[in-house]
């Protein structure tokens, strides 16, 4: 008898994994003696998972918001010799120590005291740009958008070096990225700043009389108009 229980239970066909278990729980079995409208019902549950937002939200007005950090980003656009152009590249230094480069006297200064959409006409509040460009005074109405500390063009990377993914930063991040070295507001030493590749997550520094491309970014809490 108890061979023919072995052989009995090795002919039983095997019972699919997700007809056993449902949420972790064993499925009870039928009484087939009780009619149909008594027999038990086992209710599934769907469960839905959020998909997951984006890091970064254009605003529509040339900058993004960094959902993680808060910070505001500058977004750039394609070509060359703009304010936002991201062919662009700038100096940290013409003195070789002093923060006296073009990253300072020629890209910030546009973003900060130009006509936003004009990047000609020179101003200290939107009074001075009604009918001009879009009518802002700085990039997107603000005037205080300044070069980010090594640790905030850090916070951008995908992946530490060496990254994977070129260019190593969220995909979310709007408008178009080089993948290469970009300035930070940190020096290294008196003649040198650090920078952070965008193409491999690698962080250095580097002569602060040499060309590096540029993101400007601002704090969230804006300055007043």
């Amino acid at each position: 008898m108890r061979r023919d229980r072995r052989r009995l239970t090795a002919l039983l066909p095997a019972v699919p994994l997700g007809a056993a278990l449902l949420l972790g729980c064993t499925e009870p079995a039928a009484d087939r003696s009780a009619s149909p409208a008594e027999q038990p019902t086992t209710t599934r549950l769907e469960m839905s998972v959020p998909a997951a937002q984006p890091r970064f939200h254009a605003h529509g007005d040339g900058t993004a918001a960094d959902t993680t950090t808060g910070l505001v980003w500058e977004i750039k656009g394609e070509g060359v010799g703009c304010g936002h152009c991201v062919e662009d590249r700038y100096s940290w230094s013409e003195t070789g120590t002093e923060p006296d480069g073009t990253v300072f006297t020629v890209f910030l200064e546009t973003l900060n005291a130009r006509c936003d959409g004009d990047e000609q006409t020179r101003c200290t509040r939107n009074e001075q740009c009604v009918g001009i460009g879009n009518g802002l005074c700085g990039h997107a109405g603000h005037r205080d958008w300044r070069l980010p500390m090594e640790f905030e063009l850090q916070a951008l990377l995908l992946e530490p070096f060496e990254c994977s993914i070129s260019p190593c930063i969220d995909p979310s991040f709007p408008g178009p990225v080089k993948p290469s070295a970009y300035w930070a507001s940190t020096s290294s030493t008196p003649d040198t700043a650090r920078g952070v590749f965008f193409n491999n997550g690698f962080v250095g520094s580097g002569s602060k009389q040499g060309l590096a491309y540029t993101r400007a970014v601002r704090n969230p809490a804006g300055d007043p108009d």
